[in-house]
């Protein structure tokens, strides 16, 4: 297949190390065998120059520049399908800085015109059935080579590990604040800071490690007693790879439900403190935890990439 893939990424998937969700099913779609245009950011003016050089049989489209995609294809100018990978909450996400009307707008006119939407967030899966789109459940993956993860020794008698934006968007202030008052917490931050007054002034039970490769985030997220998932998502690339080193997680209540289940394989709540302090007394329910979570089903990025391969094929047939 020739699949172009129009990204919100600044980098290509060969020269990166962070990685996003479809840096990983690009590369293993590149190495089964697949032709990949991989436009990015940079490239948005191109947008349509490439098409009309690269040919696709299928275009993906992983952001709201999908939206100016879809509208050169009902001007007639580009007639191969169009899937839309709806992976984030983009209202919410972008609307409060380029304002909420327009990208409610942008984002579905995307979900009611692709041809088919593949989504990692089973609320998004329900929204698109309601709307009676045409919409595939397909997860995030992990790295195979989490299972093979190296033992780290990390300080503290209950070690929290949070991976992802450090910003209040993603509610790491409320965790942050949690942490603050317990001296038997030790709070390990992991990721880019996006807001720079959020760690102002924090105590030194809370430690910022900055950014770290996928193979250096695994080794804090092993070591760790919880893992902690701040965002009201159930699409984060965090709950697999924490699901698949079989940690206890720690999570809002709201979104995280329609994967997670309260006291089976996560503690899901309103207030962190309480769910904190509960973790901490409870031995029992945290090894609970864990043995659930290692039952759970979490794919590869490899086999995520194979789900994905098929619904192309299924799209470019149908057409």
């Amino acid at each position: 297949m020739r699949i172009q893939l129009v990204t919100h990424g600044r980098k290509h998937y060969n020269e990166t190390k962070k990685f996003g969700a479809w840096h990983s099913i690009a590369m293993h779609l590149d190495n089964m065998g697949h032709d990949i245009d991989f436009i990015l950011k940079k490239d948005w003016l191109k947008i349509y120059l490439r098409y009309l050089k690269f040919k696709p049989d299928v275009i993906i489209v992983t952001g709201v520049i999908g939206y100016f995609v879809m509208k050169l294809k009902k001007l007639g100018l580009i007639r191969c399908p169009i899937v839309l990978g709806w992976n984030d909450y983009f209202t919410e996400q972008m609307g409060k800085k380029w304002g909420i009307s327009r990208v409610a707008k942008m984002e579905y006119y995307m979900m009611e015109n692709a041809d088919y939407i593949t989504t990692p967030s089973k609320y998004l899966d329900v929204i698109s059935k309601i709307l009676n789109k045409k919409c595939t459940y397909i997860p995030h993956g992990v790295d195979e080579r989490i299972y093979d993860t190296e033992d780290i020794k990390l300080e503290g008698d209950l070690k929290i590990v949070y991976s992802g934006e450090i910003s209040e968007y993603k509610k790491v202030d409320k965790l942050i604040e949690a942490a603050k008052n317990n001296d038997k917490v030790s709070l390990y931050l992991m990721g880019d800071v996006a807001d720079e007054n959020i760690l102002k002034d924090v105590p030194k039970n809370i430690i910022h490690v900055g950014f770290l490769t996928p193979r250096e985030t695994f080794k804090y997220v092993k070591a760790a007693d919880i893992c902690a998932i701040t965002s009201d998502q159930d699409s984060t690339l965090k709950m697999p790879e924490y699901l698949a080193l079989g940690k206890p997680i720690l999570a809002l209540t709201g979104r995280s439900a329609y994967v997670l289940q309260h006291k089976t394989n996560a503690y899901l709540t309103d207030n962190f403190i309480e769910g904190i302090k509960e973790l901490s007394e409870d031995k029992k329910l945290l090894k609970t935890l864990s043995d659930n979570a290692k039952k759970y089903k979490v794919y590869t990025w490899k086999e995520v990439s194979l789900m994905v391969e098929n619904i192309l094929k299924e799209v470019i047939s149908s057409k």
